[in-house]
C-alpha cells in the first residue's frame, strides 16, 4: 500500500503541493480524480491529495462533495499560491503563439491576461504538467502551455510571461483525504 495517491503526472500543482506539505510520503500519481478515489477506497493508497477549491475559480471540480458523499474524512487542508506561467519550445513573442495547451482552471485564470490576445486558440488538458506532454509531442513551435515555473525549467522549457494569473493572491487548497 502507498502512503498518498495525487493526480499527475509529476509537476501537476498536486505534486507541487506534495512536495511543499508532505515530501516524505511515498505517492502513486493517477490520471483523474476519480482513479484517485477508486484507489483510495480500494486500499491501494492509505490516502489522497486533492485540489477543493481555487481563491480564483471556485470549487474544483465537486471534490469537496464527493469526499462527503463517499464517507471519506478530510484529515488536514493545505493552501498553495499558484504562479501560473507561459513556456514553449522558444521565448516567442506571445502574439506569435497560434495555441496554449492547458488545464481549464489555468485558462480560466489567466482570462484577464489573454483578452487581447483573440487569435490564439486554448486546448484543454487533464492537468497543466500534461499540457507540456502535449506540447512536446505536437512539437509545434507556435504552440505553448499554461504550467508552473517549476514544470517549465524541469521539461527545459522558455518561460514567455511569468505570474500571468488574473490575481496575485491565487491560492489552492488541497486536501489530505483518507478513507
Amino acid at each position: 500500500m502507498t502512503d498518498l495517491g495525487l493526480l499527475g503526472p509529476e509537476y501537476t500543482f498536486h505534486d507541487l503541493a506534495r512536495r511543499r506539505f508532505l515530501p516524505e510520503l511515498k505517492h502513486t500519481y493517477y490520471s483523474s480524480f476519480d482513479e484517485v478515489f477508486n484507489a483510495l477506497k480500494s486500499g491501494e493508497i492509505k490516502h489522497a491529495l486533492i485540489a477543493l477549491r481555487n481563491s480564483h475559480s471556485g470549487d474544483v471540480n465537486t471534490n469537496s462533495k464527493l469526499i462527503q458523499n463517499k464517507g471519506l474524512k478530510l484529515l488536514k487542508e493545505f493552501d498553495l499560491e499558484v504562479n501560473l506561467c507561459l513556456g514553449g519550445f522558444f521565448k516567442n513573442n506571445i502574439s506569435s503563439i497560434q495555441k496554449i495547451h492547458s488545464h481549464p482552471m489555468a485558462i480560466k485564470e489567466t482570462r484577464d491576461y489573454f483578452s487581447k490576445y483573440s487569435h490564439i486558440k486554448f486546448i484543454s488538458s487533464k492537468s497543466t504538467a500534461g499540457a507540456i506532454e502535449e506540447l512536446r509531442n505536437g512539437r509545434d513551435k507556435w504552440a505553448a502551455v499554461i504550467s508552473s515555473k517549476e514544470a517549465l525549467i524541469a521539461n527545459s522549457l522558455s518561460i514567455v510571461a511569468e505570474n500571468i494569473q488574473d490575481s496575485n493572491q491565487n491560492v489552492t487548497t488541497f486536501g489530505l483525504v483518507s478513507h
